[in-house]
């Protein structure tokens, strides 16, 4: 066994890692979790997270991921 799998650690899957849609849906879920943050600070921070993810599905598209 690897190092990395007996840490935990996974290899992203490629597949992922090109899938606009799949960057969207962390996007959508950070923004949820930001509403529910009382902590401006943390809030702001998470939406910055969720436009991070957003720049990863506009790559992934970019790169030819399904729209």
């Amino acid at each position: 066994m690897r190092k990395e799998e007996e840490e935990g650690i996974r290899s992203p899957d490629p597949d992922r890692l090109n899938d606009p849609r799949h960057w969207e849906e962390r996007a959508e879920e950070a923004v949820v979790m930001a509403e529910g943050m009382r902590d401006s600070e943390a809030r702001a921070t998470m939406l910055k997270v969720a436009e991070l993810y957003r720049r990863l599905a506009e790559w992934a598209t970019e790169r030819g991921g399904a729209p």
